[in-house]
């Protein structure tokens, strides 16, 4: 059984990977393909969605719902992932990041590639929902 560690292990892989919408290799991937490439690294069950639009329609929740255990914003800890308005402008939230020990691991669009950046104030407001992997053992500081 993977732990949190690892978790945020494989998604450290990850960084540098180009952004690609609907990516889902070690090279090139979006916002919510990094959950689900470390997911089959680690060989943990997983459901992919593909054919979704740049911009939100909603589903992205929903999916995480169906898949992950919802947490209380706010109490995350690293290997967690978090759902994040990416601007107001939009009536979803939609981008996915990774709780990290540093911040988060996340595909950034606006860099074009997956980044990790410490958790600023303008990131955890942005915060509307909190995922952990169900059968992951906690985080081991």
């Amino acid at each position: 059984m993977p732990s949190k560690n690892d978790l945020v292990l494989s998604a450290r892989t990850l960084v540098g990977a180009e952004w690609h919408h609907e990516g889902r290799s070690t090279s090139q991937v979006d916002c919510i393909g990094v959950p689900i490439v470390v997911a089959k690294l680690l060989n943990i069950p997983h459901i992919d969605i593909r054919g979704y639009p740049k911009q939100p329609d909603g589903q992205l929740v929903r999916m995480l719902r169906d898949q992950l255990v919802e947490i209380p914003v706010g109490t995350e800890e690293p290997g967690d992932l978090v759902v994040m308005w990416w601007d107001r402008s939009t009536k979803e939230p939609f981008h996915v990041a990774m709780i990290s020990d540093v911040g988060i691991i996340h595909c950034h669009m606006a860099v074009g590639k997956v980044v990790e950046t410490p958790m600023k104030k303008t990131w955890r407001k942005r915060i509307t929902n909190a995922f952990s992997f169900p059968g992951v053992s906690s985080w081991q500081h």
